[in-house]
């Protein structure tokens, strides 16, 4: 395990998903946080998310077709979507114990 950013405070709900608080770590595998100019909005959709009661982002994932796709089936580079749910349950697997 290596430290790769540093800062107070964090919010980790699973494996794979944390975000730093006053630090540049995001974390976040399957959902597309780029869709946000300021890291500070994205925390406070997070944020209401780990405390709502579904703890669920419902969203559309937007991303070009694969050459393979388009090489078996033909066509252009065109824009796929498809309707995807972020879910925030904590695990509590990952705890990361840093001395100060």
């Amino acid at each position: 395990m290596e430290l790769k950013n540093h800062g107070r405070g964090k919010l980790a709900w699973t494996t794979r998903g944390q975000i730093g608080i006053e630090s540049r770590i995001i974390a976040t595998t399957g959902f597309q946080h780029n869709i946000y100019p300021q890291k500070y909005d994205m925390l406070e959709i997070l944020i209401e998310t780990f405390q709502s009661e579904s703890k669920t982002i419902e969203y559309i994932q937007s991303r070009l077709r694969s050459a393979t796709d388009i090489f078996k089936k033909g066509g252009h580079v065109t824009m796929v979507y498809k309707d995807q749910q972020f879910r925030m349950h904590y695990d509590n697997k990952r705890v990361l114990e840093v001395p100060l």
